[in-house]
């Protein structure tokens, strides 16, 4: 097997999920320049994380979360540690912050799917395949739901397909946050081939989307090998570890979740 394959069952599907997110790993010191560099909060701004990867922080209207009370923050996280979540790994690649969407169930994310690309290899049940890895995420028990709609520039949310990237990722998600945290819009760019031009095949497709939409809502890599969000992925449904980590993410508030002052 080469670095590009993974299992699925007894399958093997060429497929290596490594992923550019493009929104997490920010440091407490970029936090506190973002907030500097948006005074007056009607800008938008893009910095640079400790690991080069572009962060875009923008203005919004949602609410803050109110003041942080970090003792009941970490009863909440000790609770949900058992049985296991990945959270602390989460934690540790956004330096103690969370990232998440308000709550969405009255007020459903608007997503656009890219029906007709001009990519080889591309069938017409993709999109398909990439709004149930949406739903599959909306079902499971977040307080987040997605509303397809025709209208790119109108979308919160955009999933492009594209032929391949230059490195071994097979799908991208660039997302936006605010100041506190809540993540206010995104954009999924899925590969239908490797960078040396194997073709996926619809599992793969499916997986990618799967993963890629998890990092949507705010999850990070997990190191548990039957993750779908693993960095390479062994499976084509949410393990039991990703169904407590989402619910456990989206019973915290966004923003610094530690005491950084003791």
């Amino acid at each position: 097997m080469n670095k590009s394959q993974i299992a699925v069952g007894a399958t093997i599907i060429a497929l290596s999920l490594v992923v550019g997110l493009q929104a997490g790993k920010m440091s407490r010191s970029d936090a506190a320049a973002a907030r500097e560099a948006l005074p007056d909060s009607t800008a938008t701004i893009e910095l640079t994380t400790q690991e080069g990867d572009l962060v875009r922080v923008q203005p919004s209207t949602l609410p803050p979360p109110g003041p942080q009370d970090f003792t009941e923050i970490a009863q909440r996280i000790t609770a949900g540690r058992a049985p296991m979540t990945y959270l602390d790994e989460i934690l540790a690649s956004r330096g103690d912050h969370i990232a998440r969407w308000v709550d969405r169930r009255y007020n459903p994310i608007t997503v656009w799917v890219q029906r007709k690309p001009d990519v080889t290899d591309f069938w017409p049940d993709y999109p398909n395949l990439a709004r149930d890895a949406f739903s599959i995420w909306s079902n499971a028990g977040i307080p987040v739901r997605f509303l397809f709609v025709d209208d790119s520039a109108s979308a919160e949310v955009r999933l492009r397909w594209v032929e391949r990237f230059p490195d071994t990722a097979a799908g991208k998600t660039f997302w936006a946050r605010d100041l506190n945290w809540w993540i206010v819009g995104g954009d999924i760019e899925v590969a239908l081939h490797s960078a040396v031009g194997e073709t996926y095949d619809r599992d793969a497709v499916h997986a990618i989307a799967l993963h890629e939409v998890g990092h949507l809502i705010g999850l990070d890599h997990s190191s548990s090998p039957g993750s779908i969000m693993a960095p390479r992925v062994h499976t084509l449904r949410l393990s039991p570890e990703d169904l407590r980590t989402a619910k456990l993410l989206y019973q915290l508030p966004p923003g610094l979740v530690r005491d950084t002052t003791r």
